[in-house]
């Protein structure tokens, strides 16, 4: 699009977009899930686009709304049930949630088996399992830099030390 730098992430948005609430436009209703499964049946697409790209599921796994009223997993499998098809099977599923207010969101997923790092687990607050990773792997810096700053962006100070005593750069945060 040629005016693509105009557009912000929600720009063209259809409907279905709406049940991320994510812009922010209020408190999400409690039966967002049966809504968004009407807007299916309906007709909607799964796999629709806004202007800028973002998918439905895009939004959701970003939405500080949905992770608080803990409906986004929920969302997600109605989505998938009907032929969305965004690659959720990798770590980014999982950090995406964690860069942006939306913690409950990257919790439920990992229970629910998305795949988690390094990183991942350090914001999650996984502390065994990152002392565990920390043993028997030899991670990058930079991955060690980075889960140093999901650590400490998600308050987890245990992890954040191991982090460190393995040799992550606290400048880099």
């Amino acid at each position: 699009h040629p005016d693509a730098e105009l557009l912000n992430y929600f720009s063209g948005a259809q409907l279905l977009h709406h049940v991320a609430g994510n812009p922010n436009r209020g408190d999400l209703p409690a039966s967002i899930v049966e809504s968004a499964s009407a807007l299916l049946a309906a007709g909607a697409d799964p796999n629709a686009r806004t202007l800028s790209g973002s998918t439905t599921i895009g939004l959701i796994i970003t939405s500080k709304d949905a992770s608080q009223a803990g409906v986004a997993a929920a969302l997600i499998e109605v989505l998938q049930q009907s032929g969305a098809n965004d690659d959720l099977q990798n770590e980014e599923t999982l950090l995406l949630p964690l860069r942006n207010v939306a913690p409950e969101t990257a919790m439920s997923l990992w229970r629910r088996g998305y795949p988690a790092g390094l990183r991942a687990l350090s914001g999650l607050g996984q502390t065994a399992m990152v002392r565990e990773l920390l043993q028997n792997q030899n991670p990058p810096q930079r991955e060690l830099d980075e889960a140093l700053t999901y650590a400490v962006a998600h308050r987890h100070r245990e992890i954040a030390d191991l982090l460190m005593e393995r040799g992550a750069n606290i400048n880099s945060i």
